[in-house]
């Protein structure tokens, strides 16, 4: 038995301690609930073992209902789990990737091989866009984790090599499309630059297409799935001409036709934005780069061509993308594996000079990574507090028996399919999107309102088809009760609207008329028990669901909820100066201007820039202690160059000698 070198079983024991803190560390911070965007669409469909939205993700869909099966937390925390977990592999194949980088290109001093394999990681969990598709259901992880193995095949000859290259292709095939769209390229180029008869290229390429089918397997869940006929049937992709208009993607092209391909600088200036919110990483990754380039050029040149293709995806196939961190992963990953051979390199120069200066710089460059991972997951992430609410079911539980819900958002629309298809939280409810009400795989759950159109209509007739499928729903051409989240954006002139209950955010206190709405806390008590949420993420998020419950019963002019729900949201998450001055606005409808004007004056102390909470405390004072008072604080405002209208408004008023 060969006995590995020292550096080696470093190496090892490095990208050992890369998984485990990088698991530990996303697990902690993963969502405790459903989280917004596509995570309840796909998280559902893979729960009711049913077809997402295109491309399918058929090897996503199979991962997370093996995932849903662990009896651990509520089911959407199993699968944020899965997600973590492949977070962490990914986080550990770009450490073991800048490892093969270093010694490629030329270092060979173990320690200085480990720090840069420990940066790579701590850079790659630095990104927003990373921690986006890892802390909550995603599919981008799954699809980075193909790209970056089989990277490392390609950096390893020989013919088991190559067939397990090619099966890893076959695998990518059932993840996002970026995993096939960057690998198919550098796969041709190392079919072709291989000399060899034609004969054998005839073998070769027979052997690559047997081991891409053995892993393209995945793919015939599609229609199986969809032959079941279940509620997330997107496509419905049971013959060969819809599988492949799934596949390829071929709905959202159609929809996005006018922003894709456009010539702009725009997005791409946005998408480097985002990969350069470390300016330091791409120094390193320069430095890293260079000797690349020298050493191994044809690795270099691969590493140029993945950057350059998913640069390029982002940019002109789906620059859409760029706003909600869904493109960009493995341009982030390169970025890290290069930015981790360069401190390598910095390092190993350093120590041929100095052996106490490479220690010295060695220990500060570990002292820095400590710091990259915390920055994107602190503070208060508002994006899931919608999503969480209605992935809960808050807003669905007092619905009539048998009703309709008819959503417009995204969030709203895949949470909402998430509670009652997958957690089941209403299983005698239907959930619709509106802008699908033309696709019969969603209208065949609605009595008495049938589609017409195939799956495959062009985009002007579908937007006919769902905009008179919301009038029917209006006209109630259906037995089953109809409730709206909101307009949809697609509805010019509908004054059938004027009469139709609503369920959204803004209206969500007021949306079943006579019947009392739950508390929020029933739900977080059934989530997380007496103790309510411990994590500060989750603490945050149901604060924040709190605080827009306690906005909608403000608006209702309900001050006792409204105090309750505020109040609430203070307990778990103190200091909001908004809180506070929603919280005054509740006491002032309760008629207790005394303990108002007290959380008035909270918000101000907490925000003195918000202009909101001076013109409240400037009403207030001049209620209970009179227009001097009042004058005093609108030149307060003023001199904090506060400019809002209102405090000008009123100051004039008071100027003119109004009292009111």
């Amino acid at each position: 038995m060969v006995e590995a070198r020292p550096s080696e079983q470093l190496l090892r024991r490095v990208l050992s301690a890369v998984w485990l803190a990088a698991a530990c560390l996303l697990i902690a911070h993963a969502d405790a609930d459903v989280s917004g965007g596509d995570a309840g669409e796909i998280g559902g469909a893979a729960w009711t073992l049913g077809v997402a939205h295109p491309t399918g993700f058929p090897l996503d869909m199979l991962l997370l209902r093996l995932a849903a099966c662990i009896p651990l937390g509520p089911l959407s925390f199993r699968q944020n789990l899965c997600a973590s977990v492949l977070g962490a592999c990914v986080v550990t194949s770009v450490a073991w990737l800048a490892c093969l980088m270093c010694r490629r290109s030329g270092v060979v001093h173990g320690a200085s091989c480990a720090i840069g394999a420990l940066l790579a990681g701590a850079a790659l969990l630095a990104s927003r866009t990373f921690l986006a598709a890892t802390l909550s259901v995603e599919v981008y992880a799954t699809a980075l984790l193909c790209v970056l193995g089989a990277i490392g095949l390609l950096a390893k000859p020989g013919q088991a090599q190559t067939r397990a290259l090619w099966t890893w292709f076959g695998f990518a095939l059932g993840t996002h499309v970026t995993a096939a769209y960057s690998l198919a390229p550098l796969l041709a180029a190392r079919a072709l630059s291989r000399p060899a008869s034609l004969s054998s290229r005839l073998r070769q390429l027979r052997s690559a297409g047997v081991c891409a089918g053995l892993g393209a397997l995945c793919l015939g869940y599609l229609p199986l799935a969809s032959s079941r006929d279940g509620a997330f049937d997107w496509g419905d992709p049971e013959t060969l001409a819809s599988l492949w208009r799934h596949l390829s993607a071929s709905r959202i092209r159609e929809a996005y036709a006018s922003v894709q391909w456009q010539l702009g600088d725009a997005p791409a200036v946005e998408l480097f934005a985002q990969l350069a919110h470390q300016p330091v990483l791409l120094a390193l990754a320069a430095l890293g780069l260079a000797p690349a380039l020298r050493r191994d050029r044809q690795a270099a040149l691969s590493w140029l061509a993945l950057f350059s293709l998913d640069l390029a995806y982002g940019v002109w196939i789906n620059p859409m993308g760029i706003a909600e961190l869904q493109v960009g992963h493995t341009a982030h990953a390169l970025l890290a594996v290069a930015a981790g051979c360069g401190c390598a390199h910095a390092l190993a120069f350093v120590r041929e000079r100095s052996r106490a200066g490479f220690w010295l710089t060695g220990t500060a460059a570990l002292a820095a990574l400590g710091q990259l991972p915390l920055a994107p997951l602190s503070g208060d992430d508002e994006g899931h507090v919608l999503s969480e609410r209605y992935g809960s079911g808050s807003p669905l539980v007092d619905l009539p028996a048998r009703s309709v819900y008819v959503c417009e958002s995204d969030d709203a629309c895949a949470n909402a399919l998430f509670a009652i298809y997958a957690e089941g939280v209403r299983p005698d409810l239907a959930v619709v999107p509106a802008q699908h009400l033309w696709d019969p795989t969603v209208t065949r759950r609605l009595h008495g309102l049938h589609a017409s159109a195939p799956t495959y209509a062009p985009p002007e007739r579908r937007r006919e088809l769902a905009r008179a499928g919301v009038l029917a729903l209006l006209r109630e051409q259906t037995r089953r009760p109809v409730f709206f989240e909101r307009l949809p954006s697609f509805v010019q002139v509908a004054p059938a609207f004027e009469r139709a209950p609503f369920l959204g955010a803004e209206a969500r206190a007021t949306a079943v008329p006579g019947s009392e709405v739950p508390p929020l806390t029933r739900l977080e008590r059934a989530r997380f028990g007496d103790q309510g949420p411990r994590g500060p993420r989750a603490r945050a998020v149901w604060s924040r669901a709190h605080e827009l419950l306690g906005e909608a019963w403000v608006r209702a002019a309900h001050p006792k909820q409204a105090i309750a729900e505020l109040s609430r949201a203070l307990a778990l998450s103190p200091g909001r100066a908004v809180t506070h001055s929603n919280l005054g606005v509740a006491f002032e409808l309760e008629g207790e201007p005394d303990r108002a004007l007290q959380e008035t004056m909270r918000a101000v102390a907490l925000d003195p820039q918000r202009a909101t909470p001076w013109v409240n405390l400037a009403r207030l004072t001049l209620k209970l202690r009179g227009p001097d008072a009042a004058r005093e604080i609108l030149a307060e405002a003023q001199r904090r160059a506060l400019t809002d209208e209102r405090l000008v408004t009123l100051a004039r008023a008071l100027e003119a000698g109004e009292s009111d």
